[in-house]
């Protein structure tokens, strides 16, 4: 809730006494990559979306989350591969759809 706000602090805070409480949760590391992304820590949020999935290998939000790391540090490929994961597993935002585009213009 406290990312939906921008409130970045607070949702790291929250998020990490989750991790405590439940490391094996999908759903909280890929919600920990998420905030680390916001923080512009992409290589960090990398490492939270891999086990992510490693614990939930349909999790629409981390190949979603994961995409916009790589798309933003210009790994078009693996972006475009992994918007295109998300999008297979319901994933619906015109943003993504935007960013896939430009990510499968830059891998030609």
């Amino acid at each position: 809730m406290h990312l939906r706000k921008h409130d970045v602090k607070n949702a790291r805070r929250d998020i990490r006494k989750d991790l405590r409480l439940r490391p094996e949760n999908a759903e909280t590391r890929a919600a920990h990559g998420d905030v680390l992304r916001e923080m512009q820590q992409h290589s960090k949020a990398l490492h939270e979306y891999e086990p992510a999935l490693a614990l939930d290998s349909v999790l629409a939000t981390a190949f979603i989350g994961r995409a916009f790391c790589n798309y933003d540090k210009g790994s078009w490929g693996s972006a475009a591969t992994d918007f295109h994961r998300g999008i297979a597993l319901g994933w619906k935002d015109k943003n993504v759809e935007a960013c896939l585009a430009k990510a499968e213009e830059n891998t030609q």
